[in-house]
């Protein structure tokens, strides 16, 4: 389930990065592109995103009894 989490806000960031620099062509904006290579940078960087302890309760919850 983390990894979906992670997932889902990678692929938000490089959907707003690829409207951004979009809108930034069609308009020949120079901080639209700039800020479309954050976001895309940002979807990058999400991969690194620290993730939970795996011996959590939480994961213990999801997990079917025994």
């Amino acid at each position: 389930m983390r990894g979906a989490v992670g997932l889902t806000w990678r692929i938000r960031a490089f959907f707003i990065g690829a409207v951004l620099g979009l809108v930034g062509i069609y308009l020949n904006s120079s901080w639209l592109l700039s800020a479309s290579l954050i976001a895309l940078v940002g979807g990058v960087a999400v991969r690194f995103w620290p993730v939970g302890n795996p011996n959590s309760e939480e994961e213990e919850l999801d997990s079917p009894p025994e």
